[in-house]
């Protein structure tokens, strides 16, 4: 069962890694450079410290799933994560929406455009 777990876990931790990675990407951002994580290997950095706060995401919804296989199924939920909605600067959007609007404040923050203290996260529920 904790091979399983594992499994989801990073799955899931890697679909929002690789949609933090993109977006860092499309604005211009050199993924490898990050401020907490600093492997040398690591070619995800600050793709990796941009993500930190969506972990507990993941985590919630593989407990809330009650994971008894990594199969397709669980594969197929978990690609879909993007699109669950969640509470985000008093509405509901897509947690994929959320992700990029989290990088954008980020980035303007990184850019003195914002204070770090106007960066805005999502509501677990």
């Amino acid at each position: 069962m904790l091979d399983r777990l594992h499994l989801s876990l990073d799955y899931g931790y890697t679909i929002i890694l690789s949609r933090v990675a993109r977006d860092l990407a499309s604005r211009g951002y050199l993924t490898q450079i990050g401020i907490h994580h600093r492997g040398e290997l690591n070619q995800w950095n600050l793709a990796c410290d941009l993500m930190e706060p969506f972990r507990p995401y993941i985590d919630m919804v593989i407990i809330r799933t009650n994971v008894g296989e990594f199969n397709a199924e669980t594969r197929r939920q978990l690609i879909d994560i993007t699109s669950d909605r969640v509470p985000y600067d008093d509405g509901r959007y897509h947690l994929g929406g959320v992700i990029s609007l989290y990088v954008k404040e980020c980035t303007d923050a990184l850019n003195k455009r914002i204070s770090p203290s106007d960066i805005k996260c999502y509501e677990i529920v």
